[in-house]
């Protein structure tokens, strides 16, 4: 059962308003930031782009493991270094078990965030870690589809576990070396990360962020302030730097 939330009418409308206003700013920077229309996705990347056995993947929020599989697959070089991180322990277990045999497909249990810290993480529904379903955040905010509702204000807050998070400017730092793809499909914490990559100047490590936007899914007006300040500038610097920013498969806008 839902937890009743009191809300007046008036207050209703006033919120509505401002988040459609936000989304509706998000979406329109988002088609100014991505280069082209046509979503990239794991069936089209190597129309798309050029590979070699030089070429660094980063894979935030790995999920079932389609971009590995295709990477690992022909025509691919057989050297790409995978690095794909997943903190939902169901779907590590299965990655592990697939791909944790292969030398250039390194494997974390970890969720990446803009800090190091233990984060709750937030399954999907009322079956929590059993359901093998995506979209499990950190967001504590998101929309969970199964009750129309923040997860902090439904059923599922219960269905959370405690997880590793590690810093994204730690992990570029421990890389050390130029990222040809950051894969970001990380269940609304993309522009956290964009944005601390951003304020440490990270990003110029970045050639080219594929990224699935999540906007739709949230309705807190702080989340899509941050959103769209990250975006802002994401622009500027899509402009100043080498960088190009594409649609991942499932964002549609």
């Amino acid at each position: 059962m839902k937890k009743e939330i009191k809300i007046s009418p008036e207050e209703a409308i006033r919120l509505y308003t401002k988040v459609e206003i936000y989304q509706n700013a998000i979406y329109s920077l988002l088609e100014d930031v991505f280069c082209q229309d046509e979503p990239i996705s794991p069936t089209n990347l190597y129309r798309n782009f050029d590979f070699t056995n030089d070429t660094v993947f980063l894979d935030l929020g790995a999920y079932k493991g389609r971009e590995i599989e295709t990477l690992t697959s022909d025509p691919f070089p057989k050297n790409i270094q995978i690095y794909s991180f997943e903190p939902h322990p169901v779907f590590f277990k299965d990655l592990k078990e697939k791909y944790g045999d292969k030398s250039n497909v390194h494997l974390y249990q970890t969720a990446v965030s803009f800090t190091n810290h233990k984060g709750l993480l937030f399954f999907k529904g009322s079956e929590g870690i059993n359901a093998k379903n995506a979209g499990a955040s950190l967001c504590i905010h998101k929309i969970d589809e199964a009750y129309d509702t923040p997860r902090d204000k439904a059923e599922s807050e219960s269905s959370k576990i405690t997880v590793d998070c590690v810093d994204i400017a730690e992990l570029m730092n421990a890389l050390n070396c130029e990222i040809d793809f950051l894969k970001l499909n990380v269940e609304g914490l993309e522009y956290s990360l964009i944005d601390r990559l951003l304020n440490t100047g990270l990003i110029s490590k970045v050639k080219n962020i594929l990224l699935s936007d999540h906007t739709g899914c949230f309705a807190n007006l702080d989340h899509l302030e941050l959103t769209l300040e990250a975006l802002i500038k994401l622009k500027r610097a899509c402009k100043s730097l080498d960088l190009n920013v594409y649609i991942w498969d499932e964002t549609h806008l």
